[in-house]
């Protein structure tokens, strides 16, 4: 099962290789099955073979799709730092567990030392 943080992960992708136009963007999802074994959902296990997958097919032009997909992240996420796909994907993680980690304490679940 894909978490929601991924999913909105996901969708960002799917937004910046929007970009290319809908069959476009489904070739380059086949292809990354076919050729190089990495599914949709896989990239966000291994961005570097996805960003590497783009070079292969775009040349050059990978470096436009990749900005494109960080922009759609630094906007879903609130992030500002990062210089690639790469960074930014674990900036989205670190600040997704932290927050996690704040509700967790606000709502009362962690135990505090008081307590035992």
């Amino acid at each position: 099962m894909v978490s929601t943080l991924n999913m909105q992960v996901l969708q960002c992708i799917d937004v910046g290789m929007d970009s290319l136009g809908g069959t476009s963007k489904h070739i380059v999802y086949w292809y990354l099955a076919q050729k190089r074994n990495l599914t949709r959902d896989g990239i966000l296990d291994d961005p570097n073979a996805f960003i590497e997958a783009l070079r292969t097919l775009f040349g050059q032009g990978a470096g436009i799709l990749e900005r494109t997909i960080i922009r759609q992240l630094r906007q879903t996420f609130n992030v500002t730092f990062g210089e690639n796909l790469t960074e930014v994907l674990a900036l989205v993680r670190r600040k997704d567990s932290s927050t996690a980690a704040d509700t967790h304490l606000r709502t009362g679940s962690a135990k505090t030392s008081l307590e035992d």
